[in-house]
């Protein structure tokens, strides 16, 4: 379930700066839980890239 043009179900796409993780599309720039990919902490005190 990896898949960003068919994230979770058939046809549903994952916007840009988002990815697929485990079935639902979520935003790898602004989610400190998936840090640039899925399920990537952040390290304490860092946060995703906001500004690119």
């Amino acid at each position: 379930m990896t898949d960003n043009q068919n994230c979770g179900q058939c046809g549903k796409k994952c916007w840009f700066s988002q990815a697929c993780c485990g079935g639902s599309c979520v935003n790898v720039m602004h989610d400190p839980k998936n840090c640039g990919g899925c399920n990537k902490r952040c390290k304490k005190g860092f946060l995703p890239v906001r500004d690119v």
